[in-house]
This record gives C-alpha cells, sequence and structure tokens, in this order.
C-alpha cells in the first residue's frame, strides 16, 4: 500500500501497489495510473500529467515459522513449598496479607500451588486469591481452579 498525493495537496490516499516480489519502472508507472483514477473516483478531479508524489509505503509480510518443541524450559520441583521465595503484602480486598511467593522457574509439571499465593514468572506473576488452585502441567501451562466468591 503506497501512501500519496499530489504536489501542494494536504491530504494524502491510499494506493494498493502492484503484486510482485519487487517494485519495477512498470510497477510505478501503474501505480500512478491507479492513483489517478482513485483520485478521479473519490475526489471528483484527476491532473493525469501531473506526476503523483509516494509519500509512504506500507509492507506487509507473511511467513512461517516451525513451532518450537519446547516453549519454555520448566523446572524439578513437584512440591510447591520446595519452591517458595519469601512473601509479599498483598491486598485481596480485605486488608493487606502476608502472601507466600513461589518461583514459577522451579516448578515442575505436578506442581500445586495453592492460593493466596504469588507464583513468580521471568515475565509475569500469577496472582492466586484465597482458595484458588494452580496445577502445572506437563507443557508449562497453569491450570487454575479459580474459588467461587
Amino acid at each position: 500500500m503506497a501512501q500519496g498525493g499530489y504536489h501542494g495537496q494536504n491530504f494524502d490516499m491510499s494506493v494498493p501497489l502492484p503484486e510482485g516480489e519487487s517494485l519495477s519502472e512498470d510497477h510505478l508507472l501503474i501505480l500512478a495510473d491507479r492513483f489517478h483514477h482513485q483520485h478521479e473516483a473519490k475526489r471528483g478531479f484527476v491532473f493525469p500529467t501531473q506526476q503523483p508524489l509516494v509519500r509512504g509505503i506500507r509492507l506487509v509480510h507473511r511467513g512461517a515459522t516451525p513451532k518450537p518443541l519446547v516453549l519454555a524450559h520448566m523446572g524439578t520441583v513437584t512440591q510447591a513449598e520446595d519452591a517458595r521465595s519469601g512473601s509479599r503484602e498483598v491486598h485481596f480486598g480485605e486488608g493487606f496479607a502476608d502472601v507466600p511467593t513461589y518461583d514459577g522457574a522451579a516448578l515442575g509439571a505436578g506442581a500445586l500451588v495453592e492460593g493466596p499465593a504469588l507464583i513468580e514468572e521471568p515475565f509475569t506473576v500469577v496472582v492466586l486469591a484465597p482458595g484458588d488452585v494452580a496445577l502445572l502441567d506437563e507443557h508449562g501451562n497453569y491450570d487454575m481452579t479459580i474459588a467461587q466468591r
């Protein structure tokens, strides 16, 4: 998609680029012709002898990447208490409570963490309110059961 207009205009119009793997001189002539036709259809006038000004090009490329065998390496600790890393003050709506924290990177498949708890992962924190339960599956997903409130 190209953005452009006539010289001296203060608005642009998007025009689809010709298909292909590169832009040749012929492609640019086709693009200019498309611009003139589209300008006349949308704006009601055209300057066919004036060369349009290209102000920008938007390129979209799609490709496939193979699915990784493993998304992240899991820990080996299956007893959550063995991955306990400390505690933090957390507010669950009824005042602050000292809540245990767990090293999520250390947890392995089958680890069960009961809330209230914080599971500290490398890029996020899983918050378990009182009564919630998280079970780490063999793919590294937390299967969570949220307590009815």
